[in-house]
């Protein structure tokens, strides 16, 4: 006769404050067809395995581009070239702790603005950049086409734009 089979399910003999598994089933069995979870815990994730192989000694593996050590300059160029809704960033941090301190600098014109147009920190412009710049969508054939206009169309516009004036 077959050994009797190990029902998978609720346990009417725990009592219910302490149970803490309300809607996950219990298994109590022997699987057939799968791996011992011991077993494959040890070098189960390709992505690590590759990354140890690839990734030379004291590299970083996230080669990231930190926006935060960018010159305020090009991250308010970006905010313009893109037309970000972010209001830009104080110019310095020293005008930034004397214009956010209470007193007068609450009442300078650059803080009493609406709050949509305030200042704000370069690290918050810095999140605001890095924020669009992945969530971007690039397709590389039209990122090519336009750059492979924008070079051989390049001399064309600089005599448009710079035409010699006309002596009368």
């Amino acid at each position: 006769m077959p050994p009797q089979r190990i029902r998978n399910g609720f346990d009417d003999s725990r009592s219910e404050a302490s149970s803490t598994r309300d809607k996950q089933p219990v298994y109590t069995g022997i699987s057939k067809g799968r791996r011992n979870g011991a077993s494959t815990l040890a070098g189960s994730n390709l992505k690590d395995v590759i990354n140890a192989q690839t990734t030379p000694m004291g590299q970083q593996e996230d080669a990231a581009i930190d926006w935060p050590s960018f010159d305020t300059s090009v991250l308010h160029a970006y905010r313009h070239v893109h037309r970000l809704n972010t209001p830009s960033a104080f110019i310095s941090p020293y005008n930034q702790r004397m214009l956010t301190r209470p007193g007068i600098g609450q009442h300078s014109p650059t803080m009493a603005r609406h709050r949509a147009r305030r200042r704000i920190s370069k690290n918050a412009l810095a999140l605001a950049v890095r924020k669009d710049f992945n969530a971007a969508i690039v397709i590389e054939s039209d990122l090519i086409t336009s750059f492979l206009y924008a070079v051989t169309n390049q001399d064309k516009n600089f005599r448009m734009r710079f035409e010699p004036s006309q002596t009368k």
